[in-house]
């Protein structure tokens, strides 16, 4: 079984070949992670549950803090920023799977095989 560097290199091959860019495939958030050591796979081939879940952790922390330092009103930040939370995550994860459905992506495994 390959490494977690060497199948997110094959990853970012592939997916460049299949006209996505390489940001695009592997955002900010995912590249940081991965430098830290977590070996999870790529957003497009995340689970939904576990992409929501990941990307809504960091979101609703961060415009939650954002909204108090400027609005100060901890109530209505925190509701705003879970509201804006679900939104966002719901609607990049719609475009995250029907770009992946469209470009027939294989299996995270398939990355993974040596």
């Amino acid at each position: 079984m390959a490494t977690h560097r060497e199948a997110v290199r094959r990853y970012l091959e592939d997916m460049k070949s299949r006209g996505f860019s390489s940001w695009t495939c592997a955002p900010p958030l995912f590249r940081l992670l991965w430098a830290l050591g977590l070996e999870i796979p790529p957003p497009s081939l995340l689970g939904s549950g576990a992409r929501a879940l990941l990307m809504g952790g960091i979101f609703v922390p961060v415009s939650f803090g954002i909204l108090v330092a400027l609005n100060g009103d901890v109530r209505e930040s925190f509701f705003v920023s879970v509201f804006a939370g679900i939104v966002s995550v719901a609607l990049l994860s719609s475009r995250i799977r029907r770009q992946a459905r469209a470009r027939n992506l294989p299996p995270w495994e398939h990355y993974r095989r040596d």
